[in-house]
């Protein structure tokens, strides 16, 4: 367990990894509900920011302060706009919506990791990767 208190990015990992996988199953289930997958979309992003806001930056870049919320918002919007892009790309070209956006988790977490990190919790970051 050391190995993830002196690594932040395996820390990002770990909390994002928690955060896809509920994310996602939600995600299916709404799709599996017959949502429209925008709306699926949506509504995972939403429940997303609400709970990987406090648990990024309590348990990834050891942050206190609330008002980053502002600044993580817009990352989040930026994340939520390249995944509607990359849904809407891959609808197109007929890719079943489950693996569209299983396929999306991956471009958008390196997106979110290097956006909070630069962007968002760079005046409290102390650890190195």
């Amino acid at each position: 367990m050391l190995i993830f208190k002196k690594n932040q990015f395996l820390r990002y990992v770990l909390v994002a990894g928690v955060n896809v996988l509920a994310g996602y199953s939600i995600f299916v289930l709404l799709i599996f509900l017959k949502f429209h997958y925008i709306l699926a979309s949506t509504l995972v992003t939403i429940l997303g920011i609400l709970f990987g806001f406090k648990a990024f930056s309590s348990l990834v870049y050891n942050n206190k302060n609330n008002w980053l919320i502002l600044r993580y918002l817009l990352v989040w919007v930026l994340v939520y706009l390249l995944n509607i892009a990359g849904l809407v790309v891959l609808n197109y070209f007929k890719m079943n919506n489950y693996a569209a956006g299983f396929i999306m988790i991956f471009p958008l977490a390196a997106t979110g990791f290097f956006l909070n990190k630069k962007f968002v919790f760079k005046l409290v970051d102390r650890n190195k990767i």
